[in-house]
């Protein structure tokens, strides 16, 4: 009930993780955000993974055309080997990750999602990675971040390896 007036963007493609997506969306609901789902395909779905198979099909609130980084507080971009390699090769995706963190917007990415901010050449303070964390510390952390009581450095500070 914290994030009431907080609008986010959750990123996906096909072969994003079910689990990872529902537990995100329905977390940051739960604390009463906006949470809109966007895609870069045309499709009016995105087909989900769920233990290696297909999994339920999510419907998109927003075209991908439509977004305005200005409008939101925030992007999420769940976990998912397919949806991450799709994503990271869109130069749209790229650039959208691109302008929210010009704008200083957090950006929360779990799992393979860190391989889009690499590549969107976005790795900053103003980023939380969930790698291992429990969902629910994760989603706590971001929570405190879009309220403004935790800087992201301080909630987890990625670093780039070659």
């Amino acid at each position: 009930m914290r994030l009431i007036g907080k609008k986010l963007l959750l990123l996906v493609t096909d072969g994003v993780d079910e689990e990872e997506f529902d537990e995100l969306k329905e977390g940051f609901e739960a604390e009463r955000a906006e949470v809109l789902v966007t895609t870069p395909q045309e499709f009016i779905t995105v087909e989900t993974v769920k233990e290696g198979k297909r999994g339920k099909d999510i419907e998109v609130d927003l075209p991908f055309e439509m977004v305005d980084s200005q409008q939101f507080d925030g992007l999420i971009i769940p976990d998912g080997l397919i949806s991450a390699e799709l994503l990271r090769k869109d130069m749209r995706v790229l650039n959208l990750v691109f302008m929210f963190n010009q704008q200083k917007l957090p950006i929360f990415a779990s799992g393979s999602a860190v391989d889009v901010l690499y590549d969107s050449q976005v790795l900053s303070n103003s980023i939380l990675i969930r790698e291992g964390t429990p969902m629910s510390q994760f989603l706590s952390q971001a929570v405190g971040i879009l309220l403004d009581r935790v800087a992201p450095a301080q909630a987890y500070r990625p670093t780039i390896t070659a």
